[in-house]
This record gives C-alpha cells, structure tokens and sequence, in this order.
C-alpha cells in the first residue's frame, strides 16, 4: 500500500526524488496546506475507491496516518490474511461503505467478505457517522439503510449481522425481520456478574439515566457515545489529562488532545470511573441490576 500511496503523492504533491516513508509529516515535511491534503484525499478516494469526508481530513497528519485510515476501513483485510483460513467481517454503516470494499476486495484480492457486520448509530465507542449523521438518526429510522445493505448482500449469499442499539429479544427480533441474520450485543453484557469489568465500571451503566449518555469527540478525531462524567464535564471546560504517549494511534496528536483515549479507557475499566471514558450503547440506562450470561442468553434463545 505504501508504494501505491508514495506515487500517489509524488504526482499530487510533485515531489519526486523526495523519500517518502510512513513517517513523512505532509506540512513540516512536503509543505502541504489544507487544499493540497484536499485535493489529495480526492485522488486517494479514486486510487482505493474509498470515501473520505471533508471533516475527517485532519487526521491525515502523516503518511501512515493514511495508511492507518485505509487499514481501519477495511480496504486491505484480505491481504492481512491472505493464505490463512482466518475468516473477514468488516463493519459497514451505509449502503456506499459496502459498495467501495465489495468492488475493492474483488478487483484486488477476488474476495468477498465472510460476513458483515452494519452497525448502527445506537452503538458504544467509537461510531462511524459524522456529527451530522448523528443527530440525523436521532429522529429518523435506520432501518432502510439496513435494508439497503441486504440488497447488496443477500444475492452474494453474505451473512448479515446487525450491532447498535440491540438490547432485547424484541429489538433481536425486528433485525431479523428486517433480513439480518443475526445480532450483535455489547453493552448488555457490562452488567453481567461474568463481565471482568470494575464493579464502579458496572454500576456506573446502572445509575446512567438517558440524558447522562453523550456523544463525546475522541482525541482520534472520531465521534464516541459515552456515560458523562466528571472527567469528560472537565475536558469540556478545557482541562487537560495528557501524560505521555502510547503512540497506539498515529492520528491522534499528542501536543493538542485533551487526554490519552488508552489510559481513559483503562481507568475506566479498572474502576476509576470518574477518571476515565465510560464508552457504551444509546441503551446502557436500560441496565438497572446486575445479572447472570446464562439469563440473557435465555431471554434471546
């Protein structure tokens, strides 16, 4: 993918006979301004067949911040496992997203994806909408958007499985309605005597009511659904928490986010709620006790 990219950029940018490595910084290095990381991302989009919105171009920092973005929206997967019988979900949420990988998968690598997960707006962590979308789905249904993926998967014979918003067997039972072939859940298992989660962590869903569960930014630049809390009620007021850097993530900067989104996470985790970044579904104020795997799994069975 590097070498595609390096050509790429050579030709946008023309700047032959420069190295280019994953660590090339497109200002300070390639003296690149926001127009040329536009019209860039423009020719990007056409090389991969991959769609990049406007508001997610300030991720693209470095030449590995590129390849990490192409990496996470699953363009290159068949080849992470090529040769291996290791089975490939990637995770859509519109119709658009599965065109580009179906298309790319086929004319490079003649595969298709083993199964394929469309998540929805309702989902935990990290959301793959835009701000915009987000408060869109607030009032509209997202069901036709399912739909519209089905009619691209169903006569390639591609299992569906639907994630986001799926707490019940009722909410199970509309998704299978719906053509989908199964259902994720997450966030109804955090409050399971099973779950390895700190106890503060559980509790910290029992207690949420609807309006303590926001949309947050997260310091990799995408949207994240979140329990708020006194940490995320300081970062808001312009606090900052950022101690060291485990480099995990080439997108996020160091020098300007508010807080490290790993260390966040492992407070969180570990018990120090009002330290950390509570990820978790629209549904987690539904949690009002603890309960047992086997219960939920009887309730959906």
């Amino acid at each position: 993918m590097l070498e595609k990219l390096v050509e790429i950029i050579e030709e946008q940018l023309n700047v032959e006979g420069v190295e280019i490595t994953e660590k090339t910084d497109f200002q300070n290095d390639l003296e690149a301004d926001s127009l040329d990381l536009f019209e860039l991302s423009m020719a990007i989009e056409e090389a991969f067949e991959v769609e990049i919105p406007s508001e997610e171009l300030s991720q693209f920092t470095t030449v590995g911040s590129v390849i990490e973005y192409l990496k996470a929206n699953g363009m290159e997967l068949p080849g992470l496992v090529a040769g291996s019988d290791v089975k490939i979900a990637p995770i859509v949420s519109s119709k658009r997203a599965l065109q580009v990988i179906l298309r790319y998968w086929k004319k490079h690598y003649d595969r298709k994806p083993d199964l394929v997960v469309i998540e929805g707006p309702k989902a935990g962590g990290h959301l793959g909408f835009s701000g915009e979308e987000l408060e869109k789905y607030e009032t509209e249904n997202y069901d036709s958007v399912i739909e519209e993926i089905l009619t691209l998967t169903k006569p390639e014979g591609i299992p569906v499985v639907v994630a986001g918003g799926v707490y019940t067997r009722q909410d199970m039972e509309h998704c299978l309605a719906l053509g989908a072939d199964g259902v994720q859940l997450a966030t109804r298992f955090v409050t399971t005597y099973e779950c390895d989660a700190h106890p503060a962590y559980k509790q910290a869903y029992i207690d949420a009511k609807p309006e303590d569960i926001v949309i947050v930014k997260s310091p990799v630049g995408m949207p994240g659904r979140a329990i708020r809390n006194d940490f995320l009620e300081q970062v808001e007021q312009g606090n900052r928490f950022m101690k060291g850097c485990r480099k995990c993530i080439t997108t996020c900067d160091p020098k300007t986010v508010p807080y490290c989104i790993t260390q966040a996470l492992i407070n969180a985790v570990e018990g120090r709620v009002e330290e950390g970044l509570l990820f978790c579904g629209s549904n987690a104020y539904l949690a009002t006790k603890l309960e047992h795997v086997q219960e939920i799994m009887e309730e959906f069975s």
